[in-house]
């Protein structure tokens, strides 16, 4: 265990209209992030849909990935392992909230103040 310092990176996918742009996938620089590789309100029934994992702008691999899915008051959770990719993928309801996440732990680089850094990364969407 030990102390921790840790970072929030997360997004949210809001859309307004009907017209899907490329907004969805965009880089934000942040120091871990998650990507869809097709834009999510673009899923019309159960698919699959793919996600990339970034740490520091690169994939980052073996990362244990959870899609949370709530819908009609009940919230469930799927794992995944990302590949050498950073790639997972899930099967994605068109229905209710969704927020896919990891968590990513480094040793802190200053010991007198944390022993462990973790990055928290979040990709919430959902559908009406």
């Amino acid at each position: 265990m030990g102390r921790e310092m840790y970072q929030r990176c997360a997004k949210t996918l809001m859309q307004q209209g009907n017209s899907l742009d490329s907004v969805y996938a965009t880089f934000t620089g942040m120091p871990m992030e998650i990507i869809p590789t097709q834009h999510p309100y673009r899923i019309k029934t159960t698919s699959s849909a793919a996600f990339q994992v970034l740490y520091k702008g690169k994939p980052l691999q073996h990362a244990l990935v959870l899609a949370w899915h709530k819908t009609n008051g009940k919230t469930t959770h799927t794992t995944a392992r990302s590949d050498a990719d950073g790639r997972v993928v899930f099967p994605i309801n068109p229905a209710g909230s969704w927020m896919i996440s990891a968590v990513h732990m480094v040793p802190y680089e200053n010991a007198t103040e944390a022993d462990w850094q973790s990055y928290w990364a979040s990709y919430t969407f959902g559908y009406q």
